[in-house]
């Protein structure tokens, strides 16, 4: 399943989701697929708690900052002002899904 794929289901989704959060980690390569069966002991809850969106956005963008405010939604950027500017905004449900809606805009337009 591709980043955008993933991304418009962050945005669709209501709440938690366990099976969203594996899909996340496939997306952002931090699943290894050989240990089928053993996923939901292992993926975080990453649609169910802001420090877990957070800590997601520090392990796949390290050095980027993140914000959120509940009429804005959230943004993460790339602290490095000397480089090319890399960010992403998310509008979804709940913070945490904003904070990762935020996370894969700016994953894919990185990858772009």
């Amino acid at each position: 399943m591709s980043l955008s794929e993933v991304l418009e289901q962050v945005r669709a989704a209501t709440g938690p989701d366990q099976a969203l959060d594996l899909r996340i980690a496939r997306a952002l390569g931090l699943w290894d697929v050989s240990m089928p069966g053993y996923e939901f002991l292992i993926v975080r809850e990453y649609t169910g708690s802001i420090d877990a969106a957070v800590g997601l956005v520090e392990r796949v963008l390290p050095g980027f900052a993140w914000s959120y405010h509940p009429e804005a939604g959230a943004a993460v950027w790339d602290n490095d002002f000397l480089g090319p500017v890399r960010s992403g905004r998310g509008d979804a449900e709940t913070p945490a899904l904003a904070i990762i809606a935020a996370l894969l805009e700016a994953k894919i337009a990185e990858d772009a």
